[in-house]
């Protein structure tokens, strides 16, 4: 899988995969200059991460993975500002983090200062298993069908997916048509607040 990973615009690595196989595969995409996306999938599974920090191009915590992650890699166990402990991911080398708030929707945080809030949609929740993955899975398909330019509609994108999937009461859950999701995104896009 060497040779996919170097042909990859992106790559997708989780906090569920072992530390040895997390250092292989940032290694190969560090060489191959393929950006890497991280989901860190729970708040313990989350602080894996911290020895790749600098290797990460993007990476969408909830606030306690966040707050887990900034603890662990500055040792300060009393943290409980997203802005700071995004700088501080920042600092050690996280270019984007995208705070994902549930039904506040998702912060995102630029490496260089940049801030901006993409808010949720108003939508009857049927069910929220899933919303998580749904919301990264439609950041990165618009991320890479867009060759890696705004991450803001990406993310926005994303949550249109994510807010399609708690409407339904399946945990695989059946997605609206693609001229919706797009529609859903520009209505995101187009409420996004710079912080």
């Amino acid at each position: 899988f060497q040779r996919d990973i170097e042909c990859a615009k992106l790559l997708v690595l989780e906090a569920n995969l072992t530390a040895e196989i997390l250092e292989f595969c940032f290694e190969i995409a560090s060489k191959a200059g393929v950006p890497v996306f991280f989901e860190p999938v729970s708040v313990s599974k989350s602080v894996r991460i911290v020895p790749f920090l600098s290797k990460v191009s993007y990476m969408s915590p909830n606030e306690a993975e966040l707050k887990a992650i900034a603890a662990a890699a500055s040792g300060q166990s009393n943290r409980s500002d997203v802005a700071n402990d995004t700088q501080c991911l920042h600092s050690l080398g996280v270019k984007n983090v995208l705070v994902t708030r549930g039904k506040d929707g998702c912060q995102i945080s630029i490496q260089g200062g940049r801030e901006l809030m993409l808010p949720s949609l108003n939508v009857r929740v049927i069910n929220v298993n899933g919303a998580g993955d749904c919301l990264v899975a439609g950041t990165l398909k618009a991320l890479v069908e867009n060759n890696l330019h705004s991450l803001e509609y990406a993310v926005s994108y994303g949550i249109a997916v994510a807010c399609a999937a708690i409407q339904s009461a399946s945990n695989v859950p059946e997605i609206k048509s693609t001229s919706e999701i797009d529609a859903d995104a520009l209505h995101v896009f187009s409420r996004r607040i710079s912080m």
